[in-house]
């Protein structure tokens, strides 16, 4: 099912649509260790999960399978990653048809992130046949979607276009596109109202809904919501949330994702415990969520770094006091 009908039909019922980010494992590791994890959060029945391809560039398979595996084994609404960065746009159309044959209709559309270690050249344009940017990708699935495939030289020479055709004709698609928002700015472009410019493309190319970097505060996602709205980006923004459970996580938070951490969370965490810190941050991370969906927000997407006891006990919390 396209989550695009999850959250629109969510919306006319005024119910919350709650959905979780799960990573890979790292290669080499047991895809048994995700399942077990599914296991526990199943019992929330989140609308969907979605499965990155792994942050920083970082080596983790098994995004299109786990995606696949979840809806087979656990009937749970999948959402599977996909970065264009160092991808070229043949072999993000023969990714996207393995997403198709599968029956994984939604796709995160992104850029991606290099890999950590990459020269600063890695995120200069690689030609015509990579996208630059999100938006090519989510402009190349609605294509996909319209029956419009990339054409080749042999195409033409086959007969397989018409003149003046850019594209080949087949069977449409059907996927349902997100897109990544960045309230305070994205790493490489600091500006929040450039970054809002950008959002305002990626969506004119054909994005369904949108889910934000993590966000810690209700006037942040606020703030970021009046400014889409401004630049008439209508979809459903849905605010990501994540869980902190200790105090040191709050600095790799910001020094690394770049995004500020609200006060309370700092002053209510530093000098706990291991056990209070844990279970006071999942207390003030139920409480963001409330105030998030009081102040309008059609869902939340919890980025629960594979803890899913946490994203479990949040979930059922938020359902509990509905």
């Amino acid at each position: 099912m396209k989550i695009i009908d999850i959250l629109q039909q969510n919306i006319s019922q005024s119910k919350a649509t709650f959905s979780i980010e799960i990573i890979p494992p790292r290669n080499g590791s047991l895809i048994s260790s995700i399942f077990k994890k599914i296991e526990i959060l199943k019992e929330t029945r989140p609308d969907f999960i979605s499965i990155t391809k792994g942050a920083g560039g970082s080596l983790r398979g098994g995004t299109v399978p786990i995606a696949y595996l979840i809806k087979q084994r656990f009937q749970i609404e999948t959402m599977a990653h996909l970065t264009c960065i160092d991808t070229s746009v043949e072999e993000l159309e023969n990714l996207l048809m393995d997403h198709h044959y599968l029956n994984i209709e939604n796709i995160l559309a992104l850029r991606g992130d290099p890999p950590r270690d990459a020269p600063p050249q890695y995120k200069e344009f690689r030609g015509l046949n990579y996208h630059k940017y999100a938006k090519g990708l989510v402009q190349q699935i609605q294509n996909m979607n319209k029956g419009q495939y990339l054409l080749r030289e042999t195409d033409k020479k086959s007969g397989d276009s018409t003149p003046h055709q850019d594209f080949r004709s087949g069977e449409p698609t059907s996927f349902c596109v997100a897109v990544a928002g960045h309230p305070g700015g994205h790493p490489d472009c600091p500006d929040p109202e450039t970054v809002l410019d950008h959002l305002k493309e990626k969506t004119d190319k054909g994005a369904d809904f949108i889910i934000t970097q993590m966000v810690f505060s209700v006037e942040y996602y606020s703030k970021f919501v009046e400014g889409a709205r401004k630049r008439n980006i209508s979809i459903p923004i849905i605010p990501g949330v994540r869980p902190i459970t200790a105090f040191e996580q709050i600095e790799r938070i910001e020094s690394f994702f770049k995004v500020p951490v609200s006060p309370e969370f700092k002053e209510k965490l530093e000098h706990l415990d291991k056990t209070s810190a844990r279970q006071r941050g999942i207390e003030l991370t139920e409480k963001l969520c409330r105030d998030l969906l009081k102040a309008g927000a059609p869902g939340i997407h919890l980025y629960i770094m594979n803890d899913a006891k946490a994203g479990r006990d949040i979930i059922k919390k938020l359902k509990e006091q509905k």
